[in-house]
C-alpha cells in the first residue's frame, strides 16, 4: 500500500486501473525476466491487454521525453 502511494504522475496519484496494470507487469517480469509483453491482436492471449498497456506507456514516455503533451 505504501508503494502504491509512492507511484505518482505529474504530482497526481495514478488511477487504480493503472496501478493494477503496473502490478500485472511486475508479475510478468518476475515470470519471464523482462517487460517485453507482446501487444498482439489475439484475444485468447492472457497478456494481450497488458501488452497494449505497456505499448501505450512507452508511447507516453517517448512523448514526454520529447517535451510534447500526453493528454
Amino acid at each position: 500500500e505504501q508503494q502504491k502511494e509512492a507511484i505518482l504522475s505529474n504530482g497526481k496519484k495514478q488511477s487504480q486501473k493503472w496501478y493494477d496494470n503496473y502490478e500485472d507487469l511486475r508479475r510478468y517480469r518476475e515470470e519471464y525476466g523482462n517487460c517485453r509483453v507482446k501487444a498482439g491482436k489475439k484475444k485468447d492471449s492472457s497478456y494481450s491487454k497488458l501488452g497494449k498497456w505497456v505499448d501505450h506507456q512507452r508511447q507516453l514516455y517517448r512523448l514526454r521525453a520529447q517535451g510534447k503533451p500526453t493528454l
